[in-house]
């Protein structure tokens, strides 16, 4: 299963009220960008920045919102609990 499926499950999963990634690498760049887009239209993505500038990049045309920290990034995902 790849990240894309994962996004795609999680997208449909009424119980999921934020996504939060910590990933070293994304299979299918083009792919990537179009399902978080469009994920991220309906709940927030969060990703621990990589220090990798075209990944951090790729997630911020997608819309990702980028953690500098892990506490960082469990803090902004504990934000959007109900």
């Amino acid at each position: 299963m790849s990240l894309n499926d994962l996004l795609q499950c999680w997208a449909d999963d009424a119980a999921t009220r934020a996504i939060a990634l910590c990933v070293g690498g994304v299979g299918n760049p083009d792919k990537f960008q179009r399902i978080a887009a469009r994920v991220t239209a309906a709940k927030p993505i969060l990703a621990l920045a990589s220090g990798d500038p075209d990944r951090d990049a790729l997630f911020a045309r997608a819309g990702v919102a980028l953690a500098g920290t892990p506490r960082e990034l469990l803090q902004r995902a504990a934000a959007c609990a109900p």
